[in-house]
């Protein structure tokens, strides 16, 4: 599909200026490597300036309107190839430099691994999962995270009571370790969000 749709582009080059990006609207997009990608305009904050979200490969990016164009129809229909999850039953430090650090963790985590997910529960659409690696040994992503002191737990009652204890024994060995987000001791503010890596 998207070897096809570059050669179309490629024979029939979008026309600069000829579309309006408008929050919402599918698009194709550049990307850094020069290539164009289907994507949604997430928001235009200003005339030099499109956010936009690569559908296919569930990546942001910020680029000038000369680089977005609409998406030709044939496109239009076909189902996004990414998928956008949160991680259960966790919190997302409210600092900026931990919220970093937090994602920073992440991806150490799970770049190059295979990865088992499952689905735990859903809010207002939005799905909310647990990922462990595939292997020998299965490793559970967020409770490395909380161990690591990178993530707290959100008690809630829609994760499974296993699954929660699990967390609440991870995060316990991190305040006791005073690691990362506990260096300073058990203080956290009370208004944190659950944890998904979505810009706010």
């Amino acid at each position: 599909m998207m070897n096809e749709m570059r050669q179309e582009l490629a024979a029939s080059p979008p026309l600069a200026g000829a579309f309006t990006p408008k929050k919402g609207a599918k698009c194709i997009a550049q990307f850094t490597d020069g290539l164009w990608y289907r994507g949604v305009v997430e928001g235009v904050p200003s005339r030099s300036e499109v956010q936009v979200f690569y559908s296919d490969y569930g990546n942001r990016g910020v680029v000038s309107p000369a680089k977005v164009s609409a998406l030709p129809g044939k496109y239009m229909s076909l189902p996004p190839q990414a998928s956008e999850y949160y991680l259960a039953c966790t919190i997302v430090p409210e600092d900026e430099d931990w919220a970093k650090e937090a994602l920073k963790g992440f991806k150490n985590e799970v770049l190059g691994q295979t990865l088992l997910l499952n689905v735990e529960y859903k809010i207002q659409g939005q799905q909310y999962v647990s990922l462990k690696t595939k292997g020998d040994i299965e490793k559970d992503i967020v409770s490395e995270l909380l161990e690591d002191g990178l993530l707290r737990v959100a008690k809630n009652r829609r994760c499974h009571s296993k699954l929660m204890e699990e967390y609440v024994k991870a995060e316990e060995k991190s305040r006791k370790a005073r690691r990362n987000i506990w260096c300073y001791g058990d203080f956290t503010p009370d208004d944190a969000m659950e944890f998904g890596f979505k810009k706010q």
